[in-house]
């Protein structure tokens, strides 16, 4: 039986975006001075599900919404950005 994270849509894209970041980089792993650089990227790639993990699992369903409706959660598209500073801000 599937518990309520796995039916969670924006973690499973997180799975799966860890997946897609792992194949992209796996070609760079041959060049031993970007270890570094696919390391940090596998590492921050996989803090995406991790995080959601962990704030999942807090608190009570009072409190689902404002983790769901934080600022962090509600970042504009780039394409919604009217200059580069405002990628990132929270909606106005």
């Amino acid at each position: 039986m599937p518990t309520k994270l796995e039916n969670f849509s924006a973690h499973r894209k997180a799975l799966e975006w860890f997946d897609f970041v792992v194949a992209d980089l796996r070609p760079l792993t041959k060049h031993p001075a970007l270890t570094r650089l696919v390391a940090q990227q596998i590492a921050s790639a996989d803090s995406i599900a991790a995080n959601i993990e962990e704030g999942y699992g807090r608190g009570s369903a009072r409190d689902s919404p404002t983790f769901s409706s934080s600022p962090g959660a509600r970042r504009r598209r780039p394409e919604d950005a009217s200059s580069a500073s405002d990628i990132g801000s929270p909606p106005k």
